[in-house]
């Protein structure tokens, strides 16, 4: 009876709702999962699903985006103002100091919360594609990286499915 159920296409398209929802916005997920009459395991087991699949897709897509604003940055430059005066203006940028009030920032950030401040922070405060995107421009040189965010991912979903199952049901 439990596996014709799940079989049911509309079931399969809501599963499929659920954990597309969960990889972007992942706190919307479970008021969803839960209105579509999934119960507690199977709300946890497809927004960490949802979840894992959204930081794994947005982690190696922004390595991407990155490798193409710094290309884009470097040939437009290079384009418009010329082969020698690029030469210039990067050998005046290599003498001025690193420290520019957008760098202060990033540091200040980094410092306040740290490594596992943002991987605990990325599946609910801040959303799983600008967390991937932080983890892996800063991160990326942790090899277990992504088994912490996945582990995020899931005592995430575990406290928000407790949440919204014993409070609303």
């Amino acid at each position: 009876m439990l596996v014709s159920a799940l079989l049911d296409p509309s079931t399969i398209i809501e599963m499929i709702q659920v954990i597309l929802l969960s990889s972007v916005k992942f706190i919307f997920a479970f008021p969803l999962s839960f209105s579509y009459g999934f119960n507690y395991p199977q709300t946890i087991g497809l927004t960490t699903t949802g979840g894992i699949l959204g930081v794994f897709v947005f982690y190696y897509l922004s390595s991407g985006i990155i490798k193409l604003y710094d290309y884009i940055k470097h040939h437009t430059k290079r384009t418009f103002l010329g082969k020698e005066r690029h030469q210039k203006i990067l050998a005046e940028k290599k003498k001025k100091s690193p420290f520019t009030r957008r760098n202060k920032f990033i540091v200040r950030i980094r410092g306040k919360f740290g490594m596992f401040g943002i991987v605990a922070l990325t599946p609910t405060i801040i959303s799983i594609p600008i967390g991937s995107f932080i983890i892996k421009k800063y991160y990326s040189s942790n090899r277990l990286i992504l088994l912490y965010v996945c582990i995020s991912v899931f005592i995430w979903s575990m406290i928000v499915s407790s949440f919204y199952f014993f409070k609303f049901v």
